[in-house]
């Protein structure tokens, strides 16, 4: 299916050797930090919007509300996106070039001609 995606993407004479997508991961590394603060924000802004709200003052709903919705993206809305997105991003490997394929608002697609890539190289210590 993946092969679909790509055939209006590829040179003449260039074939598609391998697709992929992203393997399906919610949480990273840097979730460890962000949760807990999501949390307490989501936390203090239910708060203050609930206050905000009490008063009946048009710029003090609108202010809550939308720190509400801050609260809300960065301790659901974001997980949410990041699914998303992996389902619609495709990798794709011709004889010539890498292509990442991004589906989501709008058709972006990022390439890279494997004979102008760098060599990598990968040294590991007694600590990993």
């Amino acid at each position: 299916m993946n092969e679909l995606h790509f055939q209006s993407e590829l040179f003449k004479g260039e074939e598609l050797l391998w697709t992929g997508q992203p393997r399906p991961k919610i949480f990273a590394r840097a979730d460890i930090w962000i949760i807990p603060f999501s949390i307490i924000w989501s936390g203090i802004a239910s708060l203050l919007g609930l206050g905000f709200f009490l008063t009946k003052s048009t710029v003090f709903m609108v202010t809550g509300v939308f720190i509400l919705f801050v609260g809300l993206y960065f301790a659901f809305g974001r997980f949410i996106y990041k699914i998303w997105k992996q389902k619609h991003t495709y990798y794709a490997v011709t004889n010539s070039r890498i292509l990442i394929l991004t589906n989501t608002w709008s058709k972006n697609v990022q390439t890279a001609f494997i004979d102008t890539l760098p060599a990598i190289s990968k040294s590991i210590n007694s600590q990993g």
